[in-house]
């Protein structure tokens, strides 16, 4: 269901670099152990029904030069701390980024250098053009059952 489940530590050299991740039913890529340093760098990650990246407890991922689009959320910090650099991520359907606190443990996310945009904005216009275009259904029935 989901794309990338990764689980890594602070002895692990783990690169997720150059790929297409699309459509899963859940997250795209989803980081988690304690002190992790996952590389994920020049993705595309989009169409995911989950998050497009989502760093767990204490995850130090670093997310660098990826195209993150039309996920739930582009990425989902946990009470993590990663590096997030140089992304694009546009056009989700909440958040671009959303931090979270897992009970008292901090999030310490690093986001820098990154174009975020479109997101909620773009559900937004696709629900108005999808309005219009039942309104426009409607005007045309109306007009060709008066004739």
């Amino acid at each position: 269901m989901g794309g990338i489940l990764l689980w890594s530590n602070k002895n692990h050299t783990v690169k997720i670099i150059n790929n297409t991740i699309i459509f899963n039913g859940k997250v795209g890529i989803h980081c988690v152990g304690e002190d992790g340093m996952p590389s994920i760098e020049n993705n595309i990650i989009e169409n995911n029904n989950g998050s497009g990246v989502k760093i767990g407890l204490a995850n130090k991922a670093k997310i660098i030069v990826n195209q993150i689009k039309l996920n739930q959320d582009g990425i989902e910090v946990i009470s993590a701390e990663p590096y997030i650099f140089n992304n694009i991520i546009d056009k989700n359907y909440s958040d671009g980024v959303v931090t979270k606190v897992f009970d008292s443990l901090r999030c310490d996310a690093k986001i820098k250098n990154n174009e975020i945009s479109g997101n909620k904005v773009f559900v937004t216009y696709l629900y108005n053009i999808f309005l219009f275009i039942i309104l426009l259904f409607i005007k045309l029935f109306s007009i060709i059952f008066m004739l």
